[in-house]
C-alpha cells in the first residue's frame, strides 16, 4: 500500500509510515491520497471477482445436479 501512496504523492517517498502517523494531510495532497487507498481496496475486489469467474469455468457444464 506504501508504493501505491508514493505513486500517487512522489513528495511521500523516503518518509516511512511512522513519520507521516498522525499527521493531517494538507488539501492539495488529499486528492492522491485518495486516489491511492481506492486502488488499494478495488485491486483486491478485481482479483477476488476473477478468480471467482475463472473458477466457474471448472464447473462441467453438464454435471449431473443434487437432489
Amino acid at each position: 500500500m506504501e508504493n501505491r501512496v508514493v505513486e500517487h504523492l512522489p513528495q511521500a517517498a523516503g518518509h516511512g509510515v511512522s513519520q507521516m502517523a498522525g499527521s493531517a494531510l494538507p488539501a492539495a495532497l488529499q486528492g492522491g491520497f485518495s486516489a491511492a487507498m481506492a486502488d488499494s481496496v478495488l485491486v483486491p475486489a478485481v482479483v477476488i471477482l476473477l478468480g471467482a469467474v475463472a473458477a466457474a469455468f471448472f464447473l462441467p457444464a453438464n454435471a449431473p445436479t443434487r437432489r
